[in-house]
């Protein structure tokens, strides 16, 4: 956590306006007998609820060490319409932490993803990572190649 926020800190002063944050989470596949879950382990909580709160508190972390002019943004599934307790995301509990969330969909599903991160939080922006340009209208969206 330290190296990622002296890093974030790093770019923050070195004048970059938006950090985008992608893949914080806990890893949900692949070796995951091999993964020390216990600092998700917090008095009182199930690991679910406590890698919820370990997430929160590094976004916590990272707001604080950003100046108030740099924009702090998550990147999610855009599967992510309420809770992925294995992987610690909960985006009522993401998108008050954050100014913006981006997520991988299509312009046919963006809207109800717009929706489902305004009603987490209302002062939340969300920009649609989109593989094809989208139809006039659509004021914020970012292209993706694969």
């Amino acid at each position: 956590r330290t190296y990622l926020l002296n890093i974030i800190r790093e770019a923050a002063e070195q004048g970059f306006r938006e950090i985008i944050l992608t893949d914080v989470n806990y890893p949900t596949a692949g070796k995951l007998d091999k993964i020390d879950f216990s600092n998700a382990m917090t008095a009182g909580n199930t690991a679910e609820a406590g890698r919820q709160v370990q997430i929160e508190g590094f976004l916590r972390e990272v707001r604080d060490a950003l100046p108030k002019n740099v924009i702090l943004s998550l990147e999610l599934p855009a599967v992510l319409t309420g809770t992925n307790s294995d992987a610690g995301q909960e985006l009522s509990a993401l998108a008050p932490l954050v100014d913006r969330i981006y997520a991988e969909t299509t312009e046919v599903e963006a809207p109800a993803l717009e929706t489902a991160v305004k009603a987490a939080s209302a002062a939340c922006g969300f920009v649609p990572e989109l593989t094809e340009r989208p139809a006039e209208g659509t004021e914020n969206w970012l292209l993706i190649q694969k």
